[in-house]
Parts: C-alpha cells; structure tokens; sequence
C-alpha cells in the first residue's frame, strides 16, 4: 500500500549541547553540538518520538545535521515503530530536511514500511508541517 501522509510534530524537549558538554546556546561561531529531543506527532501519523540530532553551525548562522529519530505510535491505523533517518541544513530562515525511514526499522503493523519525507520550517511555531511518500507491504 503506497500512501501519502501529512502529520505536524510539536517538539516537547530540546536538550543541546556541545561535544565538549557545554550548552550550545553560550557558544558562539562555529561549533559541533548534539541536541537530544523529543516530538509527538498527530495526523495520519500520531505518536511520540525520541530523537538523536549531530549538527554543526558556521560562524554565519547557517548549518547542517543529521539526525536518527525512532517513531512510536499509529499510522493511518497501523502500530508499530520505525526509524527514520535526517539530513538538512539551517540558516536565519528555517530549517529544511528530508528524512528517510532506515531499512528494517518497522515493528509490529509497521515492520514492512519504507519510504521517505521532507520538512521545510520557517519561524516558531507551535506545530511543524512534515509529509512522507511511505509504502507498506501487506
């Protein structure tokens, strides 16, 4: 079954920090942090994740990331869990990413997905847009 989904996530925890352990909001210019965080989502997606993200911002405020974020929840019915893996880049204008559900990551009514996403996120919001393209075999 190929189907798209449209969800919002809202982030509920944001926890940044250097590699070095100090809080990535005291350093300026360049820097390499991790931020754990945590998101529920709602939509045809509904469910709550954790999520692991590596960055790396420019002295110009601009910067990449990847990031691995298990899923729990429902999709358009289904349970289970997955993984899915990001890459984007940040700038004073928003955020934008695509992500991709990791191979073999689905549990339970979702252990055969597969697909892939994008965000595109501009400004403070109190839900972010995302969309996937995801297939599930029967």
């Amino acid at each position: 079954m190929k189907t798209n989904v449209k969800s919002t996530f809202t982030t509920k925890h944001w926890n940044e920090k250097t590699w070095d352990g100090k809080p990535a909001n005291e350093v300026e210019g360049n820097k390499l942090p991790r931020a754990e965080v945590l998101n529920t989502y709602d939509g045809d997606l509904k469910g709550q994740s954790e999520l692991q993200y590596l960055m790396t911002y420019h002295g110009d405020g601009t910067g990449h990331f990847i990031g691995l974020e298990r899923v729990e929840g429902s999709l358009k019915g289904r349970s289970g869990s997955f993984v899915i893996h990001h890459t984007g880049t940040f700038d004073d204008h928003g955020v934008k990413g695509t992500v991709t559900v990791v191979p073999g990551s689905g549990t339970g009514d979702l252990s055969t997905l597969r697909g892939e996403g994008s965000y595109d996120l501009a400004g403070q919001q109190e839900a972010y847009p995302i969309s996937f393209d995801l297939e599930i075999e029967d």
